[in-house]
């Protein structure tokens, strides 16, 4: 159990240096943390440092008054390469002799922890649930009512006078990235009249996936309304992409799209609908205006919606599960793959 602490008082805006780390390398989660990130951001005024995975860069490049967006390269192989040792040690080795006056840690990994020590920084932030509690010199406690990932996040915001509701952040793709869109879209004959459906058949983990084959059924029907099918997903998910199109009446109609973060915010700000299970892709939709159906397996859908309510249609079978671990199930996952393709066509009429 971790030792109740003496409640400290609020960090000053004049502070000079100001570390925030944000260190998740799943991008919903990121997400959830930009406006969290946002108004610390602005508090400090150009006085702080975010240090973010490397593949969140760009959507870090969106918020207002950092100093400096400091990527860090997540160790992913379990024999790492020299650059990635390299990288790894170079940031150890630095943060001594940024001399932070505070820290803040949004996730609490346990990465995190021994960076945290490694700042030296009198001021030593995270909140309750962190990892290896005794890195820090402050814990806080979520606040009340924060059953959503994005206001429990904000409960950080404590340590600067400010509690949580927060709004959701809104993201606008820059010229050049919806410049690059546009060339691919043209590539594919699509013209600015044409409707664009975006389907995102993946979710990095199996529970969370909905059968592939209905995703066909789904965007032949969208097809079959005059749109055209945009599939979404990593480089590494092509052979996905390319079995789901293999069950299409018309594959032809869709294509397969792996591009930067930068160009798919300008995709879902050019697109019409969005068909999704629950992910990281969805969660960057929500910071747009483009209306989603997104399919909830065991993943609580009060604690993980997209960050808005308008043009949002959640569907969820989670009463089916009695699970205790989403990552088995005794039942094969009922919650998921007992939504059917008729339920998720009605769900779609609302917005085609």
């Amino acid at each position: 159990m971790v030792k109740k602490q003496k409640k400290q008082k609020p960090l000053s805006p004049t502070l000079k240096r100001i570390g925030i780390f944000m260190l998740d390398d799943r991008m919903g989660d990121f997400i959830l943390s930009m406006p969290t990130l946002e108004h610390l951001s602005t508090f400090f005024s150009g006085r702080a440092d975010l240090y973010v995975a490397s593949q969140h860069v760009s959507l870090a490049q969106q918020l207002p008054s950092f100093r400096q967006i400091i990527p860090y390269r997540h160790q992913t192989k379990k024999r790492k390469s020299f650059s990635q040792l390299l990288g790894y040690l170079k940031l150890f080795f630095s943060l001594p002799f940024k001399r932070y006056q505070a820290v803040i840690f949004i996730s609490g990994r346990i990465t995190e922890s021994t960076l945290s020590i490694l700042t030296l920084a009198p001021r030593r932030i995270a909140l309750s649930w962190a990892r290896r509690p005794k890195a820090y010199t402050q814990l806080i406690e979520l606040a009340p009512n924060s059953s959503h990932v994005m206001q429990s996040l904000a409960s950080i915001l404590e340590c600067i006078g400010k509690t949580p509701p927060i709004e959701p952040i809104r993201l606008t793709a820059s010229a050049q990235a919806v410049n690059q869109l546009n060339v691919i879209l043209k590539a594919h004959c699509i013209d600015e009249n044409q409707k664009l459906a975006v389907i995102h058949p993946s979710a990095g983990l199996a529970h969370r996936c909905w059968p592939k084959e209905r995703f066909s059924e789904v965007a032949d029907a969208l097809i079959d309304q005059g749109m055209k099918v945009c599939m979404i997903g990593a480089p590494g998910e092509k052979a996905l992409i390319d079995e789901i199109r293999g069950f299409m009446r018309n594959p032809e109609e869709s294509f397969f799209f792996a591009e930067p973060l930068t160009v798919l915010l300008a995709l879902f700000q050019r697109a019409d609908l969005l068909f999704s299970n629950e992910s990281g892709p969805t969660h960057l939709a929500a910071t747009t205006q483009i209306p989603i159906v997104t399919i909830f397996g065991p993943t609580d859908p009060e604690s993980w919606s997209p960050m808005r309510k308008e043009n949002l249609t959640m569907l969820s079978k989670k009463e089916l599960c009695s699970c205790k671990d989403p990552r088995h199930c005794d039942k094969d996952w009922p919650c998921i793959k007992e939504i059917t393709v008729d339920e998720a066509l009605n769900a779609l009429k609302e917005y085609t």
